[in-house]
């Protein structure tokens, strides 16, 4: 009797060991993301990242089988478009940087006469939109009308109102974003009897661009001996961000700001030959919502005067946006 209860137990133990291992290769098996499959949760929360021109772009409720972008604030099937892709089956995995056809997908813009791009553009707004549950061939009917999410009420997946198409929340998603990577230069105005200062939006990560035109009566030179930048709408001595003077050595010591050796255009927080930098310009460079004060002098600049009428100097105010 004893031995039999001991096999039992025994056969008991390795059918549950065996239900174990089941269960956990059953699990591992799966356990690589969301399956692609269709009626699966209501798409929701799409996501793009921020300060890049190649964005990602992630959404709540499994795998899709459209996405779309377009230039402007609205989904649209018309010449906007600067991205779409489509798969036969909800199997379009998240995140999906922009312009990228994965595989399994298909490019399909010129379905639509739209005019792709290998990348985003500053200060432009991109509309991003994601269906799920391949929906084209309904879509691909209502070229030139506007895609929009469905009030809740809305039973039907898809309703032509007019120019809009209100598509349910089950399968679709879309967001709108400005892509704002570089700081916008406004409010400028350049005074002082030396010449013309402008300042360029920056366009690269090396920051504003500086020029100037030497209009001074009796200076041909071109080149500036002195240049530097503080906080606020006045030169602040106390909140001087960037300084660098010429630099000479002489019998008598360092002599700075008396030879014209620096020459247009700069960046700020250039570095020159011949030139003392008295303050490094800092690492997060111009910071929007300030104001600043640049200004520029040549060798026979007295090294003192800042106002409008001061002989061999010139000033730029503006703001950072």
């Amino acid at each position: 009797m004893l031995n039999i209860k001991k096999e039992i137990a025994k056969t008991s133990a390795l059918i549950m060991l065996g239900a174990f291992v089941f269960t956990f290769i059953s699990c591992s098996d799966n356990d690589n993301g969301l399956a692609p499959y269709a009626g699966s949760s209501n798409l929701s929360t799409i996501k793009v990242e921020e300060g890049t021109f190649l964005p990602k772009v992630t959404w709540v409720g499994g795998y899709a089988s459209i996405i779309g972008a377009n230039v402007g604030e609205h989904a649209i099937l018309d010449t906007s478009i600067v991205w779409l892709i489509k798969s036969s089956s909800n199997d379009i995995k998240y995140p999906l940087q922009f312009g990228t056809v994965p595989t399994g997908a298909q490019n399909i813009i010129s379905e639509v006469n739209g005019k792709p791009k290998t990348q985003l553009n500053e200060d432009n707004t991109y509309t991003y939109w994601v269906v799920k549950d391949y929906m084209w061939d309904q879509l691909s009917k209502y070229k030139g009308k506007v895609l929009t999410a469905a009030p809740a009420s809305q039973k039907e997946m898809i309703v032509a109102d007019g120019d809009t198409i209100r598509l349910s929340s089950e399968i679709f998603t879309v967001t709108t974003q400005r892509i704002d990577r570089f700081i916008n230069i406004t409010s400028v105005s350049t005074f002082g009897r030396l010449g013309v200062i402008e300042i360029v939006n920056p366009v690269d990560t090396l920051g504003a661009i500086i020029r100037w035109t030497v209009s001074q009566a009796g200076v041909t030179d071109q080149k500036i001996s002195a240049i530097g930048i503080t906080n606020g709408q006045q030169y602040i001595a106390t909140e001087v961000l960037w300084e660098a003077w010429s630099e000479q050595t002489t019998s008598e010591g360092n002599v700075y700001g008396k030879k014209n050796v620096i020459s247009a255009p700069v960046h700020l927080g250039d570095k020159f030959d011949g030139v003392k930098t008295f303050y490094e310009m800092p690492a997060e460079g111009l910071v929007r919502g300030n104001n600043y004060y640049l200004w520029i002098a040549n060798e026979n600049w007295d090294g003192k005067g800042r106002t409008r009428v001061t002989n061999y100097y010139a000033y730029i105010t503006f703001k950072v946006m």
